[in-house]
Order: C-alpha cells, then sequence, then structure tokens
C-alpha cells in the first residue's frame, strides 16, 4: 500500500466560501440564475391567487417595471427601468437603491437606519479588489496551513493551487457584495467575453443583454444584508465565529439564507410575504431537482470545480434559504429570523436540520497537543472543526450521496489537530509529511457506528486494503472497537467506543499508540456563539 497522499488524488479543498474576513459573502451568479426560475415555480405555493401570474422562467429581455406609479417607491422603480433602458445603468442603481430602501419595510419588517450608499464595479476591479483583501486578510501561512489540513483529510492533492482557485471562482461568480466595514454595495458589471458564459447562461440570454430585473434581484439581496448590518452587526457575528469553521459556515448560512428569502419575498419590489409560509421541504425538492443544473450555470472555474468546491460554495444559499424558511413557516412573519441574528446557529447540523436549532447545540470538544507524542521534529499546523456538512463530503468519496448524508447525520461535535515535519532523507521539493488527528461525538452508539463504518469505507477505498484489527493500540475503554491500516511505516485508525470515534490520518506507526492514548483524553464543554464586537471605521447606524 502507498500513502494516498503520494498518488495523484481526485478529491478537492472544502470551505471555498469567501473568508469570513473578507466582504459579506455575495450571491452567486450561479445561484442567482437558479433563483429566477424558483420564483416562477415557487410563487404560487403560498397563499393562493395572491401573487397572480407566476413570471416567466426566462428572463425578460426588456425592463419590467410592475410596481404601481402612484407610489413614491413605484414611481422609482419605474424611472430607474427608464434609465437601464437607455443604458444609464449607475443612474438606474440609485433609483432602485432609494425605491427598495423606501419599500423593505412592506416585505422584510424592519426599516433602514441610514441610506445604503451603492456602486458597480467590474469584473476586472473586483478581481483586485479578492486579491488585495486575500492578502490583508489571509496571509501565506494562514492559506499554507488551511491548505496543508485539507491535503490531509484528502480533499485535494498537497500541491492543490488552492488560493488561485479561491480567487477564481470567486471573481467568477460573485454578482455583488455588501461590506461592512465600509457600509457601501456593490453590483458587478458582468463584462466577461461570449466564452465565459455558462451554458445556462447563453441558453436564457441569447447574446446576454443586462436584464433589469436580475440586477434588482441581485440589488435587494445585498440591501438585505446591509439592513441586518444595520440592525444585528455583521461584521462581529462574522468575526466572532471565524476560528470554528463549521460555525462560520452556519452563521454564513443564516446570513445569506436570510438574504436569499428577502430576495425571493420582495423580487421587484413586490411584497410576496405568502412566501414565508412556504414548505422548507417543497423548496429543498425544488432545489434537488435544480441542483444538477447548477455546473452549467456557472462560470468556467466552477464548472471545474469538483463537488467539493461546489457544495460548500453553495451551502450557505441553497441551505440557508430553507433554515430560514422553516422558521418563518409556522407563523408567516420574520420575527424568529430576526431573533435567531442574536442567537445565530452554531454548526452546519442545525442549518441541515432546522429541528436541532436552537435546542440541540453541540458539544465543543477540544484534542490535547499530540506534538509530544508525535515526536520533537512535529510541529503543530492547525486546529480546527470540520462539521456534519463536510464530514457528508469528505465520507461521499467513498459512500453513494444518501449513505454519505445518513453515516453523517447524528454529528453532535468535532475537532481536529494537523501536525507536519519535514520529509525525511533527501526531501528537496516535496511537501512536509502530515499527520491528523480528529476526535468525533454523535447522538447516540448506533450514530457513531454508522459513522465508523463509514470512516473505514474511505479509508478502504484510499489505501485499496480491508483493514487489520487493531489489539496492539490502547483501549479508550470498554466496548471499544479497533481498525488499523499501515503502509509505508504510517498508519491510518478508526477507534469506536460507544458515541465517540476517533479517526487518524498518516501518522507514524511507531507512534501511534502514544498519539491515540493521548487523544482518548479529549475535553468537552457546550458549545456557545459569544459575539465580540468589532470595531471599525463605518459603523452601522
Amino acid at each position: 500500500m502507498r500513502d494516498p497522499l503520494a498518488r495523484p488524488n481526485t478529491c478537492f479543498p472544502s470551505s471555498l466560501r469567501a473568508p469570513a474576513k473578507l466582504p459579506v459573502p455575495a450571491i452567486r451568479r450561479a445561484l442567482g440564475l437558479v433563483l429566477l426560475s424558483l420564483l416562477a415555480v415557487a410563487g404560487p405555493v403560498g397563499a393562493a391567487g395572491s401573487r397572480g401570474p407566476a413570471p416567466s422562467r426566462r428572463p425578460p429581455a426588456e425592463p419590467v417595471a410592475p410596481a404601481p406609479a402612484t407610489e413614491p417607491w413605484g414611481q422609482l422603480l419605474e424611472r430607474g427601468d427608464g434609465a437601464a433602458a437607455e443604458g444609464r445603468w449607475s443612474e438606474a442603481l440609485g433609483l432602485w437603491k432609494r425605491a427598495f430602501e423606501l419599500r423593505f419595510p412592506a416585505f422584510r419588517s424592519l426599516a433602514f437606519r441610514s441610506s445604503v450608499p451603492a456602486e458597480y464595479l467590474s469584473r476586472e476591479a473586483l478581481r483586485d479588489r479578492i486579491t488585495k483583501e486575500m492578502a490583508k486578510e489571509m496571509s501565506d501561512a494562514e492559506m499554507a496551513a488551511r491548505q496543508k489540513a485539507m491535503a490531509r483529510f484528502g480533499f485535494f492533492a498537497p500541491d492543490f493551487p488552492l488560493k488561485e482557485i479561491t480567487r477564481r471562482v470567486l471573481t467568477e461568480e460573485v454578482a455583488g457584495f455588501y461590506d461592512p466595514e465600509s457600509g457601501r454595495l456593490s453590483l458587478v458589471e458582468d463584462d466577461r467575453p461570449p466564452e465565459a458564459q455558462s451554458w445556462w447562461e447563453q441558453l436564457l440570454g441569447g447574446k446576454r443583454r443586462r436584464d433589469p430585473r436580475t440586477e434588482k434581484i441581485a440589488l435587494v439581496h445585498e440591501l438585505a444584508h446591509a439592513l441586518m448590518d444595520q440592525h444585528h452587526d455583521l461584521l462581529s457575528m462574522l468575526r466572532s465565529a471565524e476560528e470554528d469553521e463549521d460555525m462560520s459556515l452556519a452563521v454564513t448560512g443564516l446570513i445569506e439564507g436570510e438574504a436569499s428569502l428577502t430576495m425571493m419575498v420582495g423580487e421587484n419590489g413586490e411584497a410576496n410575504l405568502e412566501m414565508l409560509t412556504a414548505p422548507p421541504r417543497l423548496l429543498n425538492f425544488l432545489f434537488s431537482l435544480l441542483r444538477p443544473l447548477l455546473p452549467f450555470a456557472g462560470g468556467p472555474g466552477f464548472r471545474a470545480a469538483p463537488p467539493i468546491v461546489q457544495e460548500t460554495l453553495l451551502f450557505p444559499y441553497m441551505k440557508g434559504i430553507t433554515f430560514c424558511l422553516a422558521l418563518t413557516s409556522p407563523t408567516g412573519t420574520w420575527r424568529p429570523v430576526d431573533d435567531a441574528f442574536a442567537a445565530p446557529p452554531i454548526s452546519t447540523e442545525q442549518i441541515l436540520h432546522p429541528e436541532r436549532y436552537p435546542d440541540d447545540a453541540p458539544v465543543a470538544l477540544s484534542l490535547p497537543d499530540l506534538a509530544p507524542e508525535l515526536g520533537a521534529d512535529w510541529s503543530p499546523v492547525c486546529a480546527n472543526v470540520l462539521g456534519e456538512l463536510q464530514t457528508r463530503v469528505l465520507l461521499s468519496q467513498a459512500l453513494p450521496p444518501l449513505d454519505a448524508s445518513l453515516a453523517a447525520e447524528g454529528w453532535d461535535g468535532d475537532a481536529y489537530r494537523v501536525y507536519e515535519r519535514a520529509p525525511a532523507g533527501d526531501g528537496e521539493g516535496k511537501p512536509p509529511e502530515t499527520a491528523l488527528a480528529w476526535a468525533t461525538t454523535w447522538d447516540t452508539p448506533e450514530d457513531a457506528a454508522e459513522f465508523r463504518v463509514g470512516a473505514a469505507a474511505l479509508f478502504a477505498a484510499r489505501l485499496g486494503a480491508e483493514a487489520a484489527e487493531g489489539p496492539d493500540l490502547p483501549s479508550p475503554g470498554e466496548g471499544s472497537r479497533t481498525q488499523a491500516w499501515r503502509c509505508e511505516g504510517r498508519a491510518w485508525a478508526v477507534v469506536a467506543r460507544g458515541a465517540d470515534v476517533w479517526v487518524f490520518f498518516g501518522v507514524p506507526e511507531d507512534a501511534l499508540a502514544k498519539v491515540a492514548a493521548r487523544a482518548f483524553q479529549v475535553e468537552r464543554a457546550p458549545k456557545r456563539f459569544v459575539l465580540k464586537r468589532v470595531e471599525r471605521a463605518t459603523a452601522p447606524k
């Protein structure tokens, strides 16, 4: 057997979402096109007849202005559509923004405390912005640590160009963003060449004429971020969760889910409040039908990305909106969503299973430092939390999608630590050796057993061999079970006891027993979200 990292790897990175330190993650172009279709399909699911005819599935080539011109906001929308028809897009953006600032209280039940500056940004300027922000907010050392951790899990090869892929996908897919540090929102001018179009855009858009409807949909999404920032301080929320990768995904899911639901409720200025009572399962079903088409809806980078990249990019939107809908559907009001911003979901488990929010909080696990057990030549790389979503994606490398989801369900907490050492012998040009210890806990012993089987299948698929029972490893307690794989002086192991499972990746074989014995001494505490206020030059008013 060979270390699977020594062979070309078909797995790719997780969590290629916009880092929490960058401007609030923006609506993706691919998802925007899908939501246009959902607006057509899901529009009538609320109160019968309250909305009228469903919008066309094809984005209209000409501006549409259904707003009543007798209302100030309707007049502003109408004038904005007229400006757009004559190619005065910046003027149109200003008029639309003023209209929606007046209209938001009707469909979002909250008013802006101050006007939000808005502008158009070229895609080239967006690329420069993302490059500068990534350099400022994520050091090369932080990016390298993330890359080593994800490579050791097996999401991608050690030399995978993580930074470039992140920049490329974000540059291609962002249609707009809100920056809480400046309090400004930007929509991105789609100046891509024809060959950069997605298949879906070519099908729907013909010659890619800019469409006022899609511009306004993106604007409502970003204005929703601005509104929540003025009322709930999004920057502090994101920064407070950024050290816990799973919590960060969950908080981002709430933020993006709220903005996406607002976008559907307030599309083109209408107050489609019946959308708030739509069954979340229906929207999940519609997403499941449209999900296979999303690669065609994205740009070249998105289409070339493997499922792990696509899933973590889309999770905050597709699962975030159904999470928010699960909160609004019982009463048809926004109040539960507003309350959630004061006490946000703290795990992707709660986003994936809204019935577990807020009472079923996960356990915070803390692994002890394992460097002494590994040896003096090993040094720590990073420590973090994978969570249910990324566990599901990891297991899907070896299991069918439904089986992977079932094996990851029941997750109740995890923690991992990654270590590295210089390659042995003549290691010039080779990546450092890495080792990973991962502690997980589950709702029930049965859930833990399902995960153990999935983790064993993952190692068997990667290493090409069945496991040997591991009597030479220390036992974490009565009733435990150990499976181990060994190759080239390294060991992979799965150790289960009751509702707990430990997984070890690439640990030196002669150190595995000591590392495992120390890893069994995991500490537990209730996981909580603690808001830490962040000072910024322009505070939300």
